[in-house]
């Protein structure tokens, strides 16, 4: 008797864990098919993987993409980050992994995978933490950045907002890209570019 009821006890303890299981995973099934319909409306997600960047990796300079993206890291820091090196550090760290890139990607961007982005920082100047200005971006919280643009020394031209280095803060990038805005930086003329990724995904399909 008393065998049985320890086998009882064993088995109801083995249910409920079972039952634990179960539930996670299907919270966790749900919760990447939200992320994943998410990313299929999202401008961005679509440009970035329209992208053949395996060839870029092996030479073909046409998979390259000149716009940066911001990220939350592990460290709880924002990140920009170009769009590029999202595939070496796909290969680096998941390639082996449950994830295919255009997963990846969609975890990313969703902030539902903070990458560990310390060991790229010494490797690529392109890539740098952003100093978060927080009375600048009460400012842009309170008034919406579209009504400050004159303030901060935004212009705009051709679709696009643009700003010079002397004007630029990381928080204008950080706001901007909130909004769905890719950036982009003309080293000829020294403008920091940001353009709605309404507008790149399309004209990446021409």
């Amino acid at each position: 008797m008393v065998e049985n009821k320890l086998i009882q006890k064993e088995w109801k303890k083995l249910k409920k864990e079972m039952v634990i299981k179960s539930f996670s995973i299907l919270i966790s099934i749900m919760l990447i098919s939200c992320s994943f319909n998410e990313c299929q409306e999202d401008p961005i997600y679509n440009y970035i993987i329209s992208y053949e960047f395996d060839k870029y990796a092996k030479g073909d300079f046409s998979q390259n993409s000149p716009y940066n993206i911001v990220l939350l890291s592990k460290n709880e820091e924002y990140y920009m980050i170009p769009i590029n090196i999202l595939y070496p550090i796909y290969c680096d760290l998941y390639s082996e992994t449950k994830y295919g890139f255009n997963s990846f990607v969609c975890e990313t961007l969703t902030s539902n995978n903070l990458l560990d982005l310390t060991p790229y920082l010494e490797i690529n100047s392109d890539l740098s933490k952003l100093e978060l200005n927080s009375e600048i971006k009460d400012d842009i919280e309170k008034n919406g950045l579209f009504n400050l643009l004159e303030k901060y020394g935004i212009s705009s031209e051709e679709k696009a907002y643009v700003m010079y280095s002397n004007d630029f803060d990381d928080t204008i990038l950080y706001e901007f890209y909130k909004l769905g805005y890719l950036h982009t930086w003309d080293d000829f003329t020294g403008r920091h570019i940001f353009v709605n990724g309404n507008i790149v995904w399309l004209s990446s399909q021409k």
